[in-house]
């Protein structure tokens, strides 16, 4: 029986290794990107860290003892997950640069077409891909005319690294909104802007969606 994973995130790699570990080798790994790491290769702005404590957002045969924070960074969960595919063997059952692009059931098989030509039939198609790296940017009044470039957060949703600065007459501190959702508004515009003191105000866009802004001061 051949297997195909798609994505070589958290979630591919762990497939991967059960699978070898229930006694079925004949599989390989679809990544689109040039490397593994899912959500923890695309998200890298300041500060990105983890809302599932460390030694929870561990595999269970890899416990790591030396996690440097109860909720860890994300370049150190990225290199925890590639040295889990290193010593499991993953890294070289993944095709790197391979977007699965088409998957239908013809024949009795799945055949898999990527969008650099490979072709493949496989019994079980094990979609790995994730969701949280789309970023869901929210139409907030005079998007169009700020510098506010969109990225996305662990949780998939929208922030705004570096909207422009206002003055304010009362505290004469310069005020940069960061837009995030859920638990992200809390840790992501600290780290990404270096400002100590901040606040949180919920709003609405246009489209009646709600999102977090986080007004962040520095003296």
């Amino acid at each position: 029986m051949r297997f195909a994973i798609i994505g070589a995130g958290m979630s591919g790699i762990l497939a991967a290794i059960k699978l070898r570990e229930a006694g079925y080798d004949d599989f390989a790994l679809y990544e689109r990107a040039a490397r593994l790491g899912g959500t923890w290769r695309e998200n890298t702005y300041p500060g990105i860290a983890c809302d599932v404590p460390s030694h929870l957002y561990s595999d269970s045969f890899e416990p790591n003892p030396d996690w440097s924070h109860h909720f860890s960074p994300g370049d150190e969960i990225y290199r925890y997950f590639e040295g889990v595919a290193r010593k499991h063997g993953v890294e070289s059952r993944i095709r790197f640069g391979a977007e699965v692009v088409r998957c239908e059931w013809r024949g009795g098989r799945w055949q898999l077409e990527t969008a650099n030509g490979l072709r493949d039939a496989v019994d079980v198609v094990i979609a790995a891909t994730g969701v949280l790296h789309h970023p869901n940017v929210p139409d907030f009044p005079d998007a169009a005319s700020s510098t506010a470039r969109a990225g996305t957060t662990r949780r998939g949703f929208a922030r705004c690294s570096s909207c422009r600065p206002r003055r304010s007459a009362r505290s004469r501190t310069t005020s940069r909104p960061s837009c995030a959702s859920r638990c992200r508004a809390r840790s992501t515009a600290p780290g990404a802007l270096g400002l100590r003191d901040h606040g949180v105000e919920v709003k609405t866009d246009k489209s009646g969606r709600s999102y977090y802004a986080l007004y962040c001061l520095k003296e």
